[in-house]
């Protein structure tokens, strides 16, 4: 093959390697550049408001569960320590 035709055949490449590139980046950009829709920031900000709802009643919860935690764990340091000893084993009569 002459050093022409493959001079142009590389050429072609890079072309189409280049376009699809730029396409590429032009797509992106016009699906990033989305109109945003009334109706849907409506119903996201209600979904944030939610978010947060539930985000306060679970750091509530837990904040409880803590509390309760450390009043078993302050019960139990208070509890005397009870010795146990084993029980007699049985004998049997001779």
């Amino acid at each position: 093959m002459p050093p022409a035709d493959v001079a142009f055949i590389k050429a072609i490449i890079g072309i189409v390697v280049l376009g699809g590139f730029g396409l590429a980046f032009y797509w992106l950009r016009l699906r990033h550049r989305v109109p945003a829709v009334p109706e849907l920031e409506h119903e996201l900000a209600a979904l944030n408001e939610d978010q947060a709802a539930l985000r306060a009643a679970l750091e509530a919860r837990l904040d409880e569960l803590e509390e309760r935690l450390d009043f078993a764990e302050r019960q139990l340091v208070q509890r005397p320590q009870v010795l146990r000893v084993a029980p007699p084993s049985a004998r049997t009569p001779v």
